[in-house]
């Protein structure tokens, strides 16, 4: 998708984040911008006096963004490589090099601009995206950062319908402790996905400052970085529980690994291999003693301790609390029938939890 421009609530959320004291850096790695972008965000909403205050509507917003564009235009050029941004982006983590994307551009789009260009492009991602390949295990401080995942489960039986289904274990791990959770689904639709991280905040009787997504292959978390409608409702969850969520990028193990091997791997080895049961419902009893009980007493083996009690002594305790209000989903097929449109909204701490949407296969 050449061309790709930043729409009015991508910069809505690189305001939030500049709120919260993200640094320019990460703000970049995670939205795919260059640290120049952010920056010149930062001094215009500086400017503007956006960074304090609340948000601003997105229509305020769209007007002012107009106004900026506006004032830029003129003799500035843009770059013929940036046109092609998201192609190019696409190639660079692919590990192709500047010289043949070029040439890839050319026989592709027939591209008009000069090797240099697409050179100077491709040096401007080396200096924003690409971390040092020193790999190195990052810990984290105690309620800082929770991981997340899904990961295939095999096929069991659906209670509501009494099918049999494919299904997907999710978890949530809490990188400075290893306690976790986990929940059999039969789906990976928005709804399920932000229930199942509602799941994991009152599980653990908290908020982290942050979420890492770990899994691109699956396919909503490419759906809530991509996909502008998965993305904007996922982006509402985490203003709701004033959590940053943090993509990893391809080609970053020292970003992630703690929720693939020490969580969906962990559960799928330890908890559901050689196991049978009579339908999800029984499946997630179990998880959730499993959890508890077994998984969470272990010694864990890179930090030699036990996941709860570190968990009940240090990290619980660092976890901001759970808003007052609980989000809940519910699908509207009215607008339109052939596709669901997903609506969030929150109910009231004493309300009832909100309840598995599970759509047909």
């Amino acid at each position: 998708m050449a061309g790709r421009r930043r729409s009015v609530e991508d910069i809505r959320e690189v305001l939030w984040r500049l709120r919260k004291d993200q640094s320019e850096r990460a703000i970049a790695l995670d939205l795919g911008m260059s640290r120049n972008t952010v920056a010149g965000y930062r001094a215009w909403a500086a400017e503007q006096g956006l960074l304090s205050g609340g948000l601003p509507a997105e229509s305020e917003l769209a007007r002012l963004l107009s106004e900026r564009s506006a004032r830029q235009a003129g003799p500035q050029e843009v770059s013929k490589a940036a046109v092609h941004e998201d192609r190019i982006r696409e190639l660079f983590e692919q590990g192709v090099e500047a010289k043949a994307i070029w040439q890839i551009l050319q026989d592709e789009q027939q591209f008009p601009g000069s090797y240099s260009s697409v050179k100077r492009f491709v040096r401007r991602l080396k200096a924003t995206t690409a971390p040092s390949r020193a790999v190195i295990r990052i810990e984290v401080e105690p309620g800082e950062e929770a991981q997340v995942d899904f990961g295939y489960a095999g096929r069991l039986i659906d209670p509501r319908s009494g099918k049999l289904r494919r299904a997907w274990v999710f978890v949530m791990l809490l990188s400075f402790s290893r306690h976790m959770f986990a929940q059999l689904v039969f789906d990976q639709t928005i709804a399920t996905w932000i229930r199942l991280h509602v799941a994991g905040f009152e599980f653990f009787g908290g908020v982290p400052l942050r979420i890492v997504l770990d899994n691109l292959k699956a396919g909503i978390v490419k759906a809530c970085l991509y996909d502008p409608e998965m993305q904007r409702t996922y982006r509402e969850l985490c203003r709701h529980y004033d959590v940053v969520a943090r993509p990893c990028r391809p080609r970053t193990p020292e970003h992630k690994g703690k929720v693939e091997k020490g969580g969906v791997h962990y559960v799928k080895r330890n908890a559901l291999a050689g196991r049978s049961f009579t339908d999800a419902d029984e499946g997630n009893r179990h998880l959730l003693r499993w959890c508890t009980e077994l998984a969470g007493r272990r010694t864990h083996g890179t930090t030699q301790q036990v996941p709860l009690e570190v968990f009940e002594s240090v990290e619980r305790a660092a976890l901001r609390p759970l808003p007052p209000d609980r989000w809940e989903v519910r699908l509207n097929f009215a607008d339109r029938p052939d596709r669901r449109r997903v609506e969030v909204r929150s109910v009231g701490a004493g309300g009832k939890p909100p309840a598995m949407t599970v759509d047909p296969c």
